[in-house]
């Protein structure tokens, strides 16, 4: 297989290598020269960012309100087992 430097210093990995690597579109990679070979490594994420999940659970619950429902679910059981005696 083989690629083109363009003017501006980018090369094309070639769609087979890329989907055997399971590289995806915006993927940070790290480049480094070992042994007179440019390599590149997939970037490890070092902080989450958490703005991403902003709006996730919007149709959820709260914490607070599952708690609620979780406990007036276990008084409605103890209800029902007093009036069933």
């Amino acid at each position: 297989m083989t690629t083109r430097l363009s003017s501006r210093g980018q090369v094309v990995i070639p769609a087979e290598i890329r989907q055997q690597m399971n590289w995806g579109e915006g993927l940070d990679l790290e480049i480094e020269m070992i042994n007179n070979q440019v390599v590149l490594r997939p970037l490890a994420p070092t902080d989450f960012d958490w703005r991403t999940l902003r709006g996730a659970f919007r149709d959820s619950m709260t914490a607070t309100e599952m708690l609620a429902t979780a406990r007036q679910e276990e008084l409605d059981a103890e209800d029902a087992k007093h009036t069933s005696l």
